[in-house]
């Protein structure tokens, strides 16, 4: 999914190990990040020096933003089909959105409440 959100698509053998790697390693980074905000609350972010809290905020913003982006494009090409004629695809585009929308009222309200999202 990151090769087609990045226009990988032609990429050939060694460049798409690396970007296979790359992104496994971010994701192994960032679920190991979240589960230490699971255990520790959301103070265990601002650990280390500056630069060490930096790096941690843009492992985690990585998976964020790329899942937004393609959840964005999904709903862009759902939203297109139920145009041409499948109404019934608009419907499910807007249970999908109002899905969405409770998920990050709820985490929003969880982090500023200044605990982890209980499931």
């Amino acid at each position: 999914m990151v090769a087609h959100l990045v226009g990988g698509n032609g990429l050939i053998g060694g460049q798409y190990v690396a970007l296979v790697l790359v992104s496994a390693i971010i994701g192994i980074k960032a679920a190991g990040e979240v589960a230490m905000i699971r255990i520790n609350g959301y103070d265990v972010l601002r650990r280390g020096n500056t630069s060490q809290t930096v790096i941690r905020y843009s492992v985690l913003l990585l998976p964020i933003l790329t899942s937004l982006s393609l959840i964005g494009r999904f709903l862009t090409m759902m939203v297109q089909w139920g145009l041409e004629g499948e109404p019934i695809i608009l419907g499910l585009v807007s249970l999908v959105v109002l899905a969405l929308g409770w998920t990050a009222t709820r985490t929003v309200r969880s982090y500023r409440q200044a605990r982890c999202l209980t499931i």
